[in-house]
């Protein structure tokens, strides 16, 4: 039984829906980067070893609390996320730079999405409010 709880655990890191879109978004733009120095080639386990290190220092991940906000996934791991994630969205990794490109512009665009609805959601709270304060 411990066995299966390891694979299911295993599985589930991986899995791209139980990530941020922000998250998704910052690792694909630093393999991005990683790609662009390496030609457009794939990235190994080296290179996502790098692009980790660099994103445990990134203001967004390690903003409130440095010690507690840190990638905890292996190199492998951290590949077949962002393999998965390219298979979710259609995009064949052998495309290298260019499906980096399309899944950055997706992942971008659903970003985008969910700051502006934040937005709305927001201005409705604030002015819901302000009705409130005027009685």
């Amino acid at each position: 039984m411990t066995g299966n709880i390891g694979r299911d655990v295993a599985n589930i890191i991986v899995d791209p829906q139980i990530y941020t879109t922000q998250f998704l978004l910052l690792l694909c733009q630093s393999i991005h980067l990683t790609l662009q120095e390496v030609d457009g080639e794939s990235v190994d386990e080296d290179a996502m070893s790098q692009i980790i290190e660099k994103l445990n220092h990134h203001s967004l991940i390690a903003r409130d609390n440095p010690a507690v906000n840190k990638i905890r996934l292996k190199p492998s791991e951290a590949l077949e996320l962002y393999y998965n994630l390219l298979k979710q969205h259609n995009i064949n990794q052998e495309e290298g730079l260019e499906g980096n490109k399309e899944i950055c512009e997706l992942l971008y665009a659903t970003r985008i999405k969910e700051l502006e609805d934040n937005l709305r959601s927001q201005e409705s709270i604030f002015k819901e409010q302000v009705k409130y304060l005027q009685g």
